[in-house]
């Protein structure tokens, strides 16, 4: 599978499924003085967390290797990790963010999920993963958004008293 247009913007697409740019614009949102977006930020950090380490864990246990390592001809645009293959980490991130945002900011689900899908699609079409596990990352992600949505209904409220006392008003009295 090659394409002129795919094989410029698919090595760019991939890199937004990493979750240093996701955590990225997480600490953005935390720097909005709303109480919805700081909520977003914190759920968002704790699904990454999950499914990041979720997908890590899972590729020791499955020891797959990546498509790139194994198949000769492969259409490989960029370099080929060292890690193994299953689950797409990029893939569960992106759709842990995705659930998340699509939970809060509901009339923009059909972006977020798109950009969810395009990154798990780039990760197959730049040759280091195979469509499997790129939907083993996509249903590790989901879960996982769906436990942070979980702790955010059941847990955050019983702690936002004491952050809002102690951490919001606390920096806003001091004027920093």
């Amino acid at each position: 599978m090659e394409n002129g247009f795919f094989d410029m913007i698919m090595p760019v697409v991939t890199s937004f499924g990493n979750f240093k740019y996701i955590l990225a614009v997480v600490a953005l949102f935390l720097f909005f003085n709303s109480s919805k977006t700081r909520a977003v930020a914190i759920v968002i950090g704790i699904a990454i967390l999950l499914s990041d380490q979720t997908g890590n864990q899972l590729k020791h246990l499955v020891e797959r290797p990546r498509p790139c390592k194994e198949l000769l001809d492969i259409h490989l645009l960029g370099g080929c990790s060292n890690s193994f293959s299953f689950p797409s980490n990029h893939s569960a991130n992106m759709f842990a963010s995705a659930l998340i945002l699509s939970w809060k900011y509901r009339k923009l689900t059909a972006l977020f999920f798109l950009a969810a899908v395009t990154v798990a699609f780039s990760r197959v079409y730049i040759g280091v993963h195979y469509p499997f596990d790129v939907m083993g990352g996509a249903l590790i992600g989901l879960v996982s958004g769906a436990l942070a949505l979980s702790f955010e209904h059941w847990y955050l409220p019983r702690i936002s008293p004491l952050l809002e006392r102690y951490t919001w008003k606390r920096c806003n009295e001091s004027g920093t």
